[in-house]
């Protein structure tokens, strides 16, 4: 009977069944237990991987429409002051003069 260690936390075990592999390690329950752990490069971080990714995706031209819609305005006005058929106050004083004539009608 063979023994089986855990590349991941370095448990050592004797399996109970003795075809087939474990699912997992009894001690740490990991199903990967016989493949080794990916470790980081010395030195490398996210940060590093984002700056690299960016410097990259700087120099790919972009496109002219793309460009246009980057330096639109947000939120651009849906028509200009100048433009505008009725102003808000010329539409709360007719909407009042009209509830006024009505009223008028309606004592008279």
């Amino acid at each position: 009977m063979s023994a089986c260690a855990c590349l991941r936390c370095g448990y050592e075990w004797v399996p109970r069944k003795k075809d087939g592999l474990p699912v997992r390690c009894p001690s740490c329950q990991n199903p990967n237990w016989n493949r080794p752990a990916r470790r980081k490069v010395a030195g490398s971080s996210t940060v590093e991987h984002l700056a690299v990714n960016q410097a990259a995706v700087g120099s790919i031209p972009t496109p002219p429409a793309i460009q246009e819609a980057r330096d639109a305005p947000e939120n651009p006005p849906a028509f200009h002051v100048e433009q505008s058929p009725i102003s808000p106050e010329n539409d709360i004083l007719s909407l009042q003069k009209a509830k006024a004539e009505q009223l008028l009608r309606m004592l008279s």
